[in-house]
């Protein structure tokens, strides 16, 4: 369940009760559905926001980071979803 404000605007949007700013990568996957659509497409706002991966410094990364910054990258990738949304 989403708890956080983002996702309640999201998920009053989506449920047809309010207008939102969202983060494409919060929303990719309802721009693709449909559920939600863009009214003000050419409207962009300044935003910087970025993944970072932050693990403690080391000259070898435990197979748990390992893993998980492999998994970011197979789901992610190069080109991420909400990018093309």
């Amino acid at each position: 369940m989403r708890h956080s404000p983002t996702a309640r605007a999201c998920a009053a949007t989506v449920a047809g009760a309010d207008i939102s700013v969202n983060s494409l990568w919060s929303v990719h996957r309802e721009l693709r559905e449909g559920t939600v659509v863009r009214v003000l497409p050419e409207y962009r706002v300044n935003d910087q926001s970025a993944l970072r991966l932050i693990y403690p410094q080391a000259n070898v990364l435990t197979g748990k980071v390992r893993t998980f910054i492999d998994f970011l990258l197979e789901r992610i990738g190069k080109h991420p979803a909400w990018v093309e949304a």
